[in-house]
């Protein structure tokens, strides 16, 4: 009796272990199946943000964003010279294969490139060259009037001189502008020669008189504004709107000087006679600076 209690006593022990170690092999599978799902999982995500990063469009603010300094050209990028200039080309190709067309690219992006040396506490700077690339390579010669005006309240005297070299016609209210502009920066010396550069509450104003291009401006846009009216029939069309078959509300002499009071479209501008007071659109070709 004895010893059959014995032997079974052995036969449970035996299956017993059996038992644990076939738990054992299945627990093995369960982590080695679950390290795989992990891993894939793992997988998965590098070549989603693979994916994202090859996809992720690059965006003109990427190029040129508040707090950068560019002092390369455009020409600097044919052969670049350091890792910077490599890497900016890098971001531009992308940029331009993504805008290719012209229609593909915003104006007010030009803003980004409008510097503002007089403020002492500025933290960027860009090379003009580029506003000027910019301009030639989307051939943009309309809708410029919102740079111009960043230009000369930022007295960036070269970017108002490359809007200038487009073609551009100035108006009576930039003109104006630059006036008060002009008459701010000698408040602003004023103050920085007898006041510390302290205004009168105390508070500092950040002007660096020495990056001051105020007085070119004023003086360069005060030589261009002498716009009159040359048509080779002796008189040019005044129209009611910004369009060759708008309605004629009359007629200009040919070589009668004129105001500019609506440049925003640079096809069409509303004008208005110095002489008679007549006024209405006319189209660009029939404005000529002396």
């Amino acid at each position: 009796m004895t010893k059959k209690i014995f032997k079974l006593l052995i036969v449970i022990i035996i299956f017993s272990c059996k038992d644990k170690e076939v738990s054992n092999e299945n627990n093995k599978t369960q982590r080695t199946t679950n390290s795989v799902k992990v891993n894939d999982s793992n997988k998965t995500e590098d070549i989603e943000d693979m994916t994202n990063q090859k996809i992720k469009s690059i965006q003109f603010s990427d190029l040129f964003n508040e707090g950068i300094i560019i002092n390369f050209s455009p020409k600097d990028l044919e052969n670049p010279s350091n890792e910077e200039e490599i890497q900016f080309k890098e971001k531009l190709i992308k940029f331009e294969k993504e805008n290719s067309k012209k229609e593909n690219f915003k104006n007010d992006n030009l803003l980004n490139l409008i510097n503002n040396e007089t403020f002492e506490n500025c933290e960027y700077y860009i090379n003009s060259d580029w506003l000027n690339y910019f301009i030639e390579k989307y051939s943009i010669s309309n809708k410029l009037k919102e740079v111009m005006i960043a230009a000369i309240n930022q007295e960036d005297y070269n970017a108002v001189k490359i809007i200038l070299k487009t073609g551009y016609i100035i108006s009576i209210d930039e003109v104006k502008l630059s006036d008060e502009i002009l008459s701010n920066t000698l408040i602003n010396i004023e103050i920085n020669k007898n006041r510390k550069g302290l205004d009168e509450n105390g508070e500092p104003i950040f002007y660096r008189d020495s990056k001051s291009k105020s007085k070119q401006i004023n003086e360069l846009l005060n030589k261009k504004y002498n716009y009159y009216i040359f048509d080779k029939d002796g008189h040019c069309n005044l129209r009611d709107d910004e369009f060759l078959n708008s309605y004629i509300k009359g007629q200009i002499k040919s070589g009668e000087h004129i105001d500019i009071f609506n440049n925003e479209n640079q096809e069409w501008l509303y004008i208005k006679s110095k002489r008679n007071k007549e006024e209405g659109y006319v189209h660009k070709s029939r404005i000529i600076s002396k």
